[in-house]
C-alpha cells in the first residue's frame, strides 16, 4: 500500500485520503465521503472504544463494516483498524471474483475482512481487508447485464411457446367444434331428408 499520503495525527499513524476535510473518532475522511457513512463510520469506532475498554480477555469482536448501505473503502477502513492498533493487510479482489452482487459496489469498496465480521479476535491482531477495484465492478456489471439478458431471453422464450400452446389449443377446440358442427348438420340433414321421404 502506498505509504505517502500518511500522516501521524497525534502520535498515530492516519492514511489521509485526498482532499481530507475532517476527522469523526480520529479517522480523516475524504471530501468524496458522504455524511450518513460519516455517521456509520463514528458507530463503528464507539463500539470499538467500548469493545477495547470493557475487554477482559484482550479480544474483540469485529464490527460488520462491509454494509451496502454503507460503502466504506478501504483507505478508511484501514485507517480506522490501525487506530485501534490493529495491523492490516490489503488484499483487491481479482478479476477471477468478479460477481453480479458486486455491480452497484464503488471504486476501492471494502466488501470483506479476514476474520469475518462477528468473530472474536486478540487487539493488536492482523486484519486483511478485501476491497474491490473498479475492473472487477466493471467485470461484475457485465455479469449482471448477461444474466439479465438470459433472463429476458428465457422469459421471452416462455411466453411464445406459451402463446403457441394457446393457439394449439384453440386450433383443436376450433376443429373439435367444425367436426361436431358438420355432424350435427349432417344429422339434421338426414333427419330432413327421412322426413321428406315420408
Amino acid at each position: 500500500m502506498d505509504n505517502k499520503n500518511n500522516k501521524q495525527v497525534g502520535g498515530k499513524k492516519k492514511i489521509e485520503a485526498g482532499g481530507a476535510i475532517g476527522a469523526v473518532g480520529g479517522i480523516i475522511f475524504s471530501n468524496l465521503i458522504q455524511p450518513y457513512i460519516k455517521e456509520f463510520v463514528n458507530a463503528i469506532v464507539n463500539k470499538l472504544d467500548y469493545q477495547i475498554k470493557n475487554s477482559k480477555d484482550g479480544k474483540i469482536t469485529i464490527p460488520d463494516m462491509c454494509q451496502p448501505d454503507f460503502p466504506l473503502d478501504v483507505e478508511t477502513v484501514v485507517s480506522l483498524l490501525e487506530d485501534k492498533k490493529f495491523i492490516t493487510a490489503t488484499v483487491p479482489l481479482q478479476l477471477k471474483d468478479a460477481n453480479s452482487k458486486y455491480k452497484d459496489c464503488i471504486n476501492n469498496q471494502v466488501v470483506g475482512t479476514s476474520p469475518k465480521q462477528g468473530k472474536r479476535v486478540e487487539l493488536e491482531s492482523i486484519i486483511k481487508v478485501r476491497y474491490i477495484t473498479q475492473e472487477v465492478i466493471d467485470a461484475s456489471i457485465k455479469i449482471f447485464e448477461d444474466e439479465e439478458k438470459a433472463k429476458a431471453e428465457l422469459k421471452e422464450q416462455k411466453a411464445i411457446e406459451k402463446q403457441e400452446r394457446r393457439d394449439h389449443r384453440k386450433e383443436k377446440v376450433s376443429e373439435v367444434t367444425d367436426k361436431a358442427r358438420n355432424t350435427i348438420g349432417h344429422i339434421f340433414k338426414k333427419g330432413d331428408f327421412n322426413d321428406e321421404q315420408e
